[in-house]
C-alpha cells in the first residue's frame, strides 16, 4: 500500500496546517499499519520531527511540474495579463493531456539550463505508484490560494486519471466565485473517494451551487480538533488568550491591530488576567508571532516570544492555559475550543466570515463572532467579558461538541478504509451504474 499525502503547508511554518497533517498522517498510520507514506516537503527535517512515521517527498519537484510558464516562458512575461492567462490555462491542459510529452520537455529544458530535473521524476513516480493520494486538513481552494488550489485538485486528477483512490479530510470550501476554479473543482471532486469538510454552512450549498452530490460528502469537523483535545486541562486557565492575523486575506491592518490590543489590555487590567500569545503561522511573512507581541505591548517589543512556540502542541498547551480566548486566525480558536476554552473570533474578510461561522456552527456554543462594523472596541469588550464569565458554564458543552466531530472525522477515514479495501472505487463504480 502507498499513500501520498498533499500537506496543507509544504513549509511546516503554519501550526494550523501542522497538526491537521500530524492527525492525518497517525489516522493513515492506525488503518494501514505498513503502508509507505510519502508526505510532500520542502523542509524534510523539520517534516520528521512533526511525522516521524513518513518518508518526504521533496516538493521542488511538485513546484517544477507545477510552475506557470515552465513551458511557455520567457513568452508569458511578455505579454499582458488578459493573454497571460490563456496561456497559462494551455500550459496547465497540456500537463493534464500529454503529461509524458510534458516531462520530457521539462526534463530537456532543465539539461539544457544544466539544472537537476531528478526531483521531477521523483514527484511524478509517487503520484503514479500511489493507491491513494490524500489532501490532509486545509482551507485552501478558494480564490485567495487560486494556483495553490488548482495544483491540488490536478493531484488528485493525475491519481484519479490511472485508478487511485482518493480523498480529502477536514476541508475548508470557498469562497469560490473564480470560474476556472470552479469548473476544475466541479470535474474533480465528484470523482473523489471521500470528502470530508469541516463544516456545512458555507461549504454545503456552494457544493450545491456546483451540483455535486451532497450525499457522498461528510461533515466531520476540524481534523486538528483531536489533537488539542486530547491535551485538555483537567480545569480551565486564568490567562486571556490572543492571536490576530494582519494578511491580505484577513483584512486585517496595522490600525486594526491597535485597536484591538487597547482593548485587549484594557480588559486584561480590568480582570487581573495575564495575556498571552497564541501564534498559528510563524513564518516572517505572515507572523503571528510579531503581530501577537503588538497586541501584548503595544508599540514596546519582546523577543519572548520568537522561540518558545513552534510546535502545534506547545501551542495547544498554551491555549490549555487561557480562561478565554481572542482569536483572529482559524486554528487558534480551533485549538481554544477543543479543550472547552470559549472564543471570540474576529473577522473582517469574507473567507474569514465563512471559516469562524461555520465553526461556530460546529460547536453550538461558545464561539462569538465579531465583525467591525464600527463598533468594534465596544463590541469586543462585550464579548470577552462574557465570555471569561460564563467560561465555567460553557466548556462542558464545547468539550460535547469537540467528542461529537472527532467521532465523525474518525467514521470518515474508517469509511475509506473500507472503501479502500473492498477495492470499489468510487469514480468506477458510480460511472457503472
Amino acid at each position: 500500500m502507498r499513500i501520498l499525502v498533499e500537506p496543507g503547508c509544504f513549509d511546516c511554518l503554519n501550526m494550523g496546517d501542522v497538526a491537521m497533517l500530524q492527525v492525518t498522517v497517525d489516522r493513515l498510520r492506525e488503518l494501514w499499519p505498513e503502508a509507505r507514506i510519502q508526505v510532500s516537503t520542502e523542509v524534510p527535517e523539520c517534516l520528521q520531527v512533526y511525522c516521524p512515521k513518513v518518508e518526504p517527498l521533496d516538493a521542488l519537484g511538485r513546484h517544477i511540474w507545477f510552475q506557470n510558464g515552465c513551458l511557455c516562458s520567457p513568452l508569458h512575461k511578455l505579454l499582458p495579463e488578459p493573454l497571460t492567462l490563456p496561456l497559462l490555462d494551455l500550459e496547465r491542459e497540456a500537463r493534464r493531456r500529454y503529461r509524458l510529452q510534458v516531462e520530457t520537455l521539462l526534463r530537456l529544458k532543465k539539461r539544457l539550463l544544466r539544472q537537476d530535473y531528478a526531483l521531477l521524476g521523483s514527484f511524478l513516480r509517487a503520484v503514479s505508484a500511489a493507491d491513494l493520494i490524500v489532501v490532509s486538513g486545509q482551507g485552501s481552494i478558494n480564490d485567495i490560494f487560486h494556483d495553490h488550489a488548482l495544483n491540488v485538485l490536478d493531484v488528485l486528477g493525475m491519481g484519479i486519471h490511472r485508478g487511485a483512490f482518493t480523498a480529502l479530510f477536514g476541508q475548508g470550501l470557498g469562497p469560490l466565485g473564480n470560474p476556472r476554479l470552479r469548473a476544475r473543482v466541479k470535474q474533480i471532486l465528484p470523482d473523489v473517494s471521500m470528502l470530508a469538510l469541516r463544516e456545512s454552512r458555507a461549504a454545503l450549498p456552494l457544493l450545491d451551487s456546483l451540483d455535486i452530490d451532497p450525499s457522498a460528502v461528510e461533515v466531520t469537523g476540524d481534523d486538528a480538533i483531536e489533537l488539542a483535545y486530547n491535551e485538555r486541562p483537567n480545569e480551565l486557565g486564568n490567562a486571556i488568550g490572543v492571536n490576530l492575523r494582519v494578511s491580505s486575506y484577513s483584512h486585517i491592518d496595522d490600525n486594526e491591530v491597535e485597536k484591538v490590543g487597547s482593548v485587549l489590555r484594557r480588559v486584561a487590567t480590568k480582570l487581573g488576567a495575564p495575556m498571552v500569545s497564541v501564534p498559528i503561522a510563524i513564518d516572517n511573512e505572515i507572523s503571528d508571532l510579531k503581530t501577537g507581541q503588538r497586541l501584548l505591548h503595544g508599540g514596546e517589543q519582546s523577543d519572548e516570544l520568537e522561540t518558545s512556540l513552534n510546535t502545534p502542541l506547545q501551542v495547544i498547551n498554551r491555549i490549555g492555559e487561557c480562561r478565554t480566548v481572542v482569536a483572529g486566525s482559524y486554528h487558534a480558536a480551533v485549538f481554544a475550543m477543543a479543550q472547552g476554552i470559549p472564543t471570540v473570533c474576529l473577522a473582517n474578510s469574507e473567507y474569514y466570515i465563512d471559516k469562524f461561522m461555520g465553526l461556530a456552527e460546529q460547536f453550538g456554543t461558545g464561539c462569538k463572532v465579531i465583525v467591525d462594523d464600527g463598533q468594534l472596541s465596544v463590541t469586543l469588550e462585550s464579548a470577552l467579558e462574557d465570555a471569561w464569565r460564563l467560561a465555567a458554564d460553557t466548556r462542558s458543552r464545547l468539550l460535547q461538541a469537540a467528542d461529537r466531530q472527532i467521532e465523525a472525522s474518525r467514521a470518515a477515514y474508517y469509511k475509506l478504509y473500507e472503501q479502500v479495501s473492498s477495492g470499489v472505487n468510487k469514480r468506477y463504480s458510480d460511472r457503472a451504474h
